[in-house]
């Protein structure tokens, strides 16, 4: 999940890996258009949070998109 959703700030981004994996998360815009790479790299099995400052987005929504073993997870969030 993401939270607080609407954002201001400081978006939090909560992430459970069922094992050590490879993981992206990205900003996207509603258009498709990547605004911001918030991780790339490998994580451990388990519950990793972690913290996007989304102050310098203009207004509206987004999706948070996650890559995590070749598959695609996303949730919109919304930026006022």
């Amino acid at each position: 999940p993401v939270y607080p959703n609407p954002v201001q700030s400081d978006l939090w981004i909560e992430t459970v890996a069922k094992e050590d994996d490879f993981l992206a998360l990205e900003v996207v815009q509603m258009d498709g258009k990547i605004v911001a790479s918030v991780y790339e790299g490998q994580v451990t099995a388990g519950l990793t949070v972690f913290r996007y400052d989304a102050s310098k987005l203009s207004a509206g929504m987004y999706v948070i998109r996650a890559l995590y073993k070749g598959k695609y997870l996303s949730q919109k969030f919304l930026k006022y």
